[in-house]
């Protein structure tokens, strides 16, 4: 689960939803999942995609303005991830996605993801 705790310093309007995200378990006989493709939207509904392998650290980049990408465009907010097994497929998926070059697209994936419980759970 995604937790921003309060000295996290994150401003987040009504436009913004803290979400959960599925955490695989280290420990089990499962691989171990840590790589994930991941889409924020800021207050004016302009979205980014990106792929990280720590989704915390990486909102607190673009919040802060170390990601050149989203300067001055925030705050974000993280809306939804997938998770996989390797960095390479996150940015494929990445790119998959960018390639879309649609905001429709990107809302359709989202409400898709809440109607089937994948991806963010609001």
């Amino acid at each position: 689960m995604i937790m921003l705790s309060s000295h996290d310093n994150y401003i987040l309007g009504s436009w913004c939803s803290l979400v959960n995200t599925p955490r695989s378990t280290a420990g089990r006989s499962r691989v171990v999942m840590n790589h994930f493709v991941y889409i924020l939207r800021n207050a004016k509904g302009n979205y980014y995609v990106g792929a990280t392998n720590d989704i915390q650290r990486r909102l607190a980049e673009h919040n802060s303005g170390v990601s050149l990408a989203t300067r001055g465009r925030g705050p974000w907010c993280l809306v939804y991830t997938e998770t996989y097994a390797t960095p390479q497929e996150a940015k494929n998926r990445e790119y998959k996605i960018k390639q879309k070059k649609r905001k429709s697209y990107i809302d359709w994936l989202i409400a898709e993801a809440g109607k089937n419980n994948i991806g963010f759970v609001v």
